[in-house]
């Protein structure tokens, strides 16, 4: 399994999310800038941390969004 957690700036928790799901499930992570334009290749997984600027990510514009 392969899993993206997204950076966001003021992100809370992200490089905790990667580390709990490495040592529980075992998968990759890959940390994703919330600006990049797509997802890694063969993402399984889409985990976006808590913080006061997650909440004003524009989804919109996010890469899993097949609309851009």
């Amino acid at each position: 399994m392969k899993v993206a957690v997204v950076v966001c700036p003021g992100s809370n928790c992200d490089a905790d999310v990667a580390h709990a799901v490495e040592v529980t499930i075992g998968a990759s992570v890959e940390m994703v800038w919330h600006a990049r334009e797509s997802l890694p290749a063969g993402t399984d997984l889409v985990i976006l941390p808590g913080g006061p600027q997650s909440l004003f990510l524009p989804t919109r514009r996010a890469p899993w969004n097949h609309r851009n």
